[in-house]
């Protein structure tokens, strides 16, 4: 079943997942959003690999890919993607370009179809833990507006 959760809400204990040290400074990684902690970064399939690579090995484990969050969380896709345009959830996206000619001969890079997305598991079950709490909330509020 899926629970309708305020995506946006985000408690004071809740603790975001550090990024590399070597994005805070770089030009290649941007916001997908202002304000959000959706992070982009395009380039080609090798420097993808790379991309991966280096996730890998800063995060450990603690990735999944971004479409298996409303299942593991028990939100709707639009929540997910409300929570992470909030700020509330951590995103890395790497888009894969080309090179294309232009109309005057000479070549741009432009974005493809290929986009990978993954999100922090440490956030995603904090909050499944939270749509929990707030299920189980609900479910003793209507028990007791039954009752009485």
């Amino acid at each position: 079943m899926k629970v309708c959760y305020n995506a946006g809400m985000v408690s004071d204990d809740f603790k975001f997942v550090r990024l590399p040290a070597v994005w805070a400074k770089s030009e290649l990684v941007t916001q997908l959003h202002e304000g959000t902690r959706w992070y982009v970064r395009r380039g080609s399939v090798i420097e993808f690999r790379s991309w991966v690579r280096e996730l890998r090995d800063f995060y450990k484990g603690n990735l999944i890919p971004f479409s298996w969050v409303p299942e593991y969380v028990g939100v709707s896709r639009s929540a997910v993607h409300q929570r992470a345009r909030a700020g509330g959830l951590t995103v890395f996206t790497f888009i894969v370009t080309q090179q294309s000619q232009t109309f005057l001969g000479g070549t741009r890079e432009r974005d493809t179809r290929r986009r990978y997305d993954y999100a922090t598991l440490s956030e995603c079950e904090a909050w499944s833990w939270a749509v929990r709490e707030w299920a189980d909330e609900q479910e003793e509020k209507r028990r007791g507006d039954t009752e009485a």
